[in-house]
């Protein structure tokens, strides 16, 4: 009978009140090379953050070898047990290939030190591996570097080794001598192969699980085989067995759609009061707000993190029914904060990573697809943005890239809080651009802004609303001076 190595019962975690898993459950066996798909990034590294111990189930239950944990225990157990190999090393570039795989596992390293050349060249004489290879770190190529992380979690006696979104990167014999590396070592180590289905060797591979929705749904290769990938992903991604797929409106016209797409009636909040607004697909509209508590509400209504006590809101002529901004997104409200080079977008992550936020939302199944990634990066070349991270991008180059991400996802509206804020003439030249191309594309922008100024600047219907009341642009202008809140 197979050993478990870790089985997740139930599990669920919450950040910040959001549920991410809802119904975690896993059963990894010692000796087995699974495939992880992912359908949600946020899930991907709360996943692995759990996995090295980072983090822990807010409720459910974890075993480890067959032995149930408290939270605690599991953590500090995971903590020693994992591996995560990625894209990015977790070598050291500044000391030998023989010190990155024994100096942090050998207990006798202070000692021993000359051995490790020795060790080394009968680790790569028993498993076949890196025949030729550089002295030098810097000189290792990305299946090079990989082996010897490998190496490294294979004589550290890792018992989970988690290979993330690396098969895409190698070549197909690369990928065949990796995973015949892993052949070899499965009886040490339990491995983890996450990418999308496309990419993995399928073949090589145990079992599958898709992770989707805070679930996960776990398929054995006896199934692929019978059934086929394609067909069994259909059915679990989308019930009517097509997969969705990924917008081909790169080069679509301006929207066709006409009248009202987005209206509030007579809408009450705790703050804001008899709230009204009409706008059509294509149109700017601005909204001048005295307050920030103002601000909040209107932006609130929309984004779900305000309850409304009256009054309906219909998102093309449908009600709107939300609970907070991920729903919201889905439905085709889009959202862009205050300096949005600044404040949205995730420094550690690739330019793809960040363009595929929204469109994770709105694509079933869009990272167990290749296909879909491979089309955003086409999109990204076209657009002049390359494939740098993020924090490597100047500040004009982040603000173009939030809002062609939005071009990207296509929603119906997008609210955007303060667009002109930045008293830098080049970013408000581009800012101002990057909304009519996106007015261009039948896109309803809605501008929340506290500057009386942008107002007047920006063509558009204008609306002014001071301390949660709708006010005239005459009294608004008639109160300057008597109050020095404007």
């Amino acid at each position: 009978m197979k050993r478990e190595v870790i089985v997740i019962e139930n599990g669920s975690m919450v950040q910040d009140g959001i549920p991410v898993f809802k119904d975690l459950s896993l059963q990894l066996f010692a000796g087995e090379i699974a495939g992880l798909a992912f359908d949600n990034l946020m899930e991907q590294r709360f996943f692995l953050e759990l996995l090295l111990g980072e983090r822990m189930l807010s409720s459910g239950q974890i075993s480890l070898e067959e032995q149930k944990q408290t939270f605690d225990a599991a953590s500090k157990k995971l903590s020693k047990y994992t591996a995560v190999i990625g894209r990015k090393s977790g070598l050291i570039p500044s000391v030998s290939i023989e010190d990155n795989i024994f100096l942090f596992s050998d207990k006798s390293c202070f000692i021993s030190q000359k051995s490790y050349k020795k060790q080394f060249e009968t680790l790569k004489q028993q498993f076949h591996i890196l025949s030729e290879i550089p002295d030098k770190m810097y000189e290792l190529s990305i299946k090079e570097r990989i082996m010897i992380e490998l190496l490294k979690a294979y004589v550290g006696r890792k018992k989970i080794v988690v290979l993330e979104d690396v098969v895409g990167a190698l070549t197909k014999p690369e990928t065949e001598e990796l995973f015949a590396f892993m052949d070899q070592t499965k009886e040490e180590m339990t491995f983890l192969v996450i990418a999308g289905f496309e990419e993995v060797g399928i073949s090589h591979l145990d079992r599958m699980v898709l992770v989707q929705n805070g679930r996960t749904i776990a398929m054995s290769q006896l199934m692929i085989q019978k059934k086929g990938l394609n067909q069994i992903l259909q059915v679990l991604i989308n019930e009517s067995g097509k997969p969705d797929k990924l917008m081909t409106h790169f080069s679509k016209p301006p929207s066709k759609e006409s009248g009202s797409i987005l209206t509030a009636k007579r809408v009450n909040t705790e703050y804001l009061q008899n709230f009204n607004l009409d706008i059509e697909a294509g149109e700017i509209q601005k909204i001048y707000y005295s307050d920030e508590q103002t601000k909040e509400h209107i932006w609130g209504i929309f984004s779900g993190e305000v309850r409304r006590v009256s009054g309906e809101i219909s998102l093309g002529n449908k009600p709107l029914r939300i609970r907070n901004m991920s729903d919201s997104v889905r439905e085709g409200i889009g959202f862009i904060l205050e300096k949005p080079y600044q404040n949205e977008l995730m420094d550690n992550i690739s330019i793809l990573e960040n363009m595929s936020m929204p469109l994770q939302e709105k694509v079933s199944g869009y990272w167990m697809f290749r296909k879909y990634s491979q089309s955003v990066e086409e999109y990204i070349k076209e657009m002049h943005l390359d494939m740098r991270k993020v924090k490597n991008m100047n500040s004009l180059e982040r603000q173009k890239m939030v809002y062609e991400k939005w071009l990207l996802y296509m929603p119906k509206v997008l609210i955007c809080h303060n667009p002109f804020a930045d008293i830098d003439i080049n970013m408000q030249n581009l800012t101002m651009k990057m909304i009519r191309v996106l007015q261009k594309r039948g896109i309803s922008i809605l501008i929340l802004t506290s500057n009386l100024y942008t107002m007047g600047k920006i063509p558009g219907k204008s609306l002014y609303y001071y301390r949660g009341k709708y006010m005239e642009e005459k009294e608004i202008w008639g109160m300057i001076g008597k109050e020095g809140e404007l």
